[in-house]
């Protein structure tokens, strides 16, 4: 719709003009930039943002949600992994090896594939969402960076009237990150978000 193909065939259809048109589309069309989901895809986030900038794509609502990050697989980081696959959510699993992607339907998915062949260097990013506040987990890490780089693309151009937190998985997290209740975590992470906005922007 943001063509113009696209604006003259709604203008078309709904015998409006084209300005108003115009204006209807980028009230009422625009994306949900989810953070998490880019993030496992190994997007460029910055990049990503940019595009819908220069294309006049309104963000409605930019989501803050972090995965698991695992820069190399190996056996001990899959031991420690298989914590995370007693869940009723997907967690779809982007796998780079050699320079090409592979995604699984769920971490179970990808765990049994490495299992059938082991070894080799290996990145994975999973879809299983932990605190935005979190970075490191001991034998992998998080995709916080991936919220780092977007709230900073967002300081120095204000891309949405509206940010998410989203971290939907508190009931089924691994006993050894349940440090506090509910309301502490969801405490911690506004704060950690509202601290992200308000230091002094890095260089991307």
């Amino acid at each position: 719709m943001y063509s113009a193909e696209g604006t003259a065939r709604l203008a078309s259809l709904t015998g409006l003009p084209v300005s108003q048109v115009h204006g209807l589309i980028r009230r009422h069309l625009g994306v949900v930039f989810d953070i998490c989901h880019l993030a496992v895809e190994f997007e460029d986030i910055p990049a990503s943002l940019a595009l819908l900038v220069a294309a006049g794509i309104p963000i409605f609502k930019l989501q803050e949600a972090s995965a698991l990050w695992i820069p190399e697989v190996t056996p001990e980081t899959v031991h420690e992994l298989e914590r995370f696959t007693d869940t009723i959510y997907l967690s779809q699993t982007t796998e780079l090896r050699d320079g090409e992607l592979t995604r699984f339907l769920n971490l179970g998915d990808a765990i049994d594939a490495w299992k059938q062949a082991p070894g080799g260097s290996r990145e994975w990013r999973t879809h299983f969402h932990v605190p935005v506040f979190l970075d490191d987990l001991g034998a992998f890490r998080t995709t916080r960076f991936a919220i780092e780089d977007a709230l900073r693309v967002h300081v120095e151009t204000p891309l949405s009237d509206q940010l998410e937190i989203e971290t939907y998985t508190w009931d089924v997290l691994p006993a050894h990150l349940k440090t506090g209740d509910i309301t502490e975590y969801v405490t911690r992470e506004l704060e950690w978000v509202r601290d992200e906005l308000e230091a002094d922007p890095a260089p991307l």
